[in-house]
C-alpha cells in the first residue's frame, strides 16, 4: 500500500491504526503509522501541528516523541507547524525529509537549528501556532500574516519543484 491517494481505511472500518510504507530520498523505507479517521471521537485523539507546538514550547510534551521514527524534536514539529501555516495559505509542500534534493535551506524558520532561530522567530512560531487552532475565526490574520512575513513564505524554488 505505497499509494498515498489510496485510503487504507475504505479496505476496512476495522482497522484502528494505518501503516503506509514511506521511501525517503535515501532509498530508507520506513512505515508510517496513522490514526482511523473514522475512530476518532475528539480533538484530543489527533493533535495539530499549532497544538504540539504550543505543548513542546509550554513543556507540557515532550518533542521527542514528536516525529517518525528515531526523528523527532521540536524542530520536527516546527517543520509541521509551517507547512501547515503554508497550506493554510494555499502553498502545499512535500515534508522535506522527502525531498531532500531541494534547496530547503531557503526557508530559514524550516531548516535552522533551533539554537540559531531568535526570539522573534520564536514569538512568530507561538503567534502562527496560535492562529492555526481556530483557523475560521481567524482566517484573514491567517491569510495577513503569511503575506506580511517573508520568513513563512515557502521558497519559490520549493514550489516550482513540485
Amino acid at each position: 500500500m505505497n499509494d498515498p491517494q489510496i485510503d487504507p481505511f475504505q479496505l476496512s472500518a476495522l482497522y484502528k491504526w494505518g501503516i503506509n510504507k514511506v521511501e525517503l530520498n535515501d532509498g530508507k523505507i520506513i512505515n508510517h503509522c496513522f490514526p482511523n479517521p473514522h475512530f476518532l471521537s475528539s480533538e484530543h485523539d489527533f493533535i495539530v501541528a499549532g497544538k504540539a507546538w504550543q505543548l513542546c514550547r509550554n513543556d507540557l510534551f515532550d518533542p521527542q516523541k514528536c516525529g517518525i521514527d528515531d526523528l523527532g524534536g521540536l524542530w520536527f514539529v516546527r517543520g509541521q507547524l509551517l507547512r501547515d501555516f503554508a497550506s493554510l495559505n494555499k502553498i502545499e509542500t512535500t515534508p522535506h525529509l522527502c525531498r531532500q534534493d531541494l534547496e530547503w535551506d531557503l526557508w530559514h524558520l524550516l531548516t535552522a537549528d533551533d539554537s540559531d532561530l531568535t526570539e522573534s522567530d520564536f514569538n512568530l512560531l507561538d503567534y502562527i501556532a496560535s492562529l492555526s487552532l481556530d483557523v475560521d475565526t481567524n482566517f484573514n490574520s491567517i491569510v495577513e500574516t503569511y503575506q506580511n512575513n517573508d520568513s513563512l513564505h515557502v521558497p519559490d524554488i520549493i514550489i516550482k519543484s513540485k
